[in-house]
This record gives C-alpha cells, structure tokens and sequence, in this order.
C-alpha cells in the first residue's frame, strides 16, 4: 500500500518540483474530489473510476447483546473501477 508520503515523493521526482510543491498539488486534488463528492456531483477520473455518492436506506442492526439499533439514512461514496484498472490489475501475475 503505498502512503500519503510516498505518493508525494513520487509526484514530487516524477514532475521535478518541490515536496511542498507537490503536497499543495495533492491538497488541491483532495479538496476537489471532496467538494465535488458533499454537492453530489460524480468525480471521474480516466483510467482509474469514477468517485460518487449513493443513497443508503435506513435499517434496523442488532447488536450482539440482542438489542436492536435503527440506523438511519445515510449517503455513502462509491467508486465504480474503470475497464482499463480493472484489465491492468487482471493481468498481473503473481
């Protein structure tokens, strides 16, 4: 898995610019995919998927100790894998 850090270090040798530099880029990104995702508008992003929200009805839980929990309605994020990530991955050989 790679971390926050190293994909700021790969943005940053890849592109030639600065880890700050490539930490506001990272931000940016971040910060746009989520505005986009709270007002409900999908995010694609070519050859990786498409980010969107999703309505999830509310349902009734029980917990291990018997007791039941309502959980209401919620909006959750989806992401739906692009045909050429999912190829990509399928052809891998381990």
């Amino acid at each position: 898995m790679a971390t926050y850090a190293q994909l700021i270090a790969r943005l940053s040798s890849e592109n030639r610019i600065s880890k700050a530099q490539a930490r506001r880029v990272m931000k940016t990104l971040i910060t746009s995919i989520t505005e986009d995702l709270v007002d409900e508008r999908p995010v694609r992003l070519p050859q990786l998927g498409t980010l969107s929200t999703r309505k999830r009805q509310g349902r009734v839980i029980t917990d291990p100790h018997g007791r039941d929990h309502a959980v209401g309605p919620a909006r959750v994020v989806h992401f739906s894998v692009s045909k050429d990530l999912r190829s990509a991955v399928n052809r891998r050989k381990d």
